[in-house]
């Protein structure tokens, strides 16, 4: 629905509803190849992806309710809160995100230096990760060097999984509430996890 492809750009909602085509498609607020954006305040439903942050430095994304519908499916067929993709210096702070099947994701080599940070994660019944960090297609390399504290995950298979080439983010203090494992570590050792809470629901 709405593109930023402009540097400086302060998009505020102020409460208002972005409502997509539903069925998974769509992407409510994409911002690709720009600096110094903010994205706040606003209502984001009935889209495939809430919100892409694609080969962009000094973003912020605070305030957003993100809903999806829990509907499912095979990646990449599936609803996402949130994906942050080869960018750095993103804020992702004090959003609400519910019914996903994947919360947050961060994705690719170039991405780095982010904060992640006292957001509300929420799945359902077919919510399968929480928040997940991997390459981009066509590139083994990942995510290294973000920060993702005080966050609520809850009702997902999965709270936080990484992949091989996943390391050095800091992961700490998160609340993580999940049907199956609270962190699958594709390479044990290779992030820091210190004092996260989890505890296994019963589906």
């Amino acid at each position: 629905v709405i593109t930023v492809r402009a540097s400086n750009v302060y998009l505020n909602l102020n409460g208002r509803s972005l409502t997509g085509p539903g069925n998974k498609q769509g992407i409510g607020v994409l911002v690709e190849n720009v600096t110094g954006v903010c994205v706040r305040d606003g209502i984001i439903g009935g889209f495939g992806i809430g919100v892409r942050v694609a080969g962009s430095n000094n973003v912020r994304l605070q305030g957003l309710k993100i809903l999806a519908n829990d509907l499912g499916g095979s990646p990449p067929d599936v609803e996402i809160g949130i994906m942050l993709a080869n960018s750095r210096a993103v804020l992702v702070k004090d959003n609400v995100i519910s019914r996903v099947f994947l919360g947050i994701f961060v994705r690719g080599g170039g991405s780095g230096g982010n904060r992640i940070v006292e957001n509300t994660i929420t799945g359902a019944m077919n919510g399968m990760l929480g928040i997940c960090y991997n390459p981009v297609p066509g590139s083994p390399a990942a995510p290294q060097g973000d920060l993702v504290y005080n966050n609520l995950i809850s009702r997902f298979t999965t709270g936080i999984a990484t992949s091989d080439q996943t390391r050095n983010n800091i992961f700490r203090e998160n609340d993580i509430a999940y049907f199956s494992m609270a962190v699958s570590e594709a390479v044990a050792g290779s992030n820091v996890f210190v004092d996260n809470t989890a505890t296994m629901m019963q589906p």
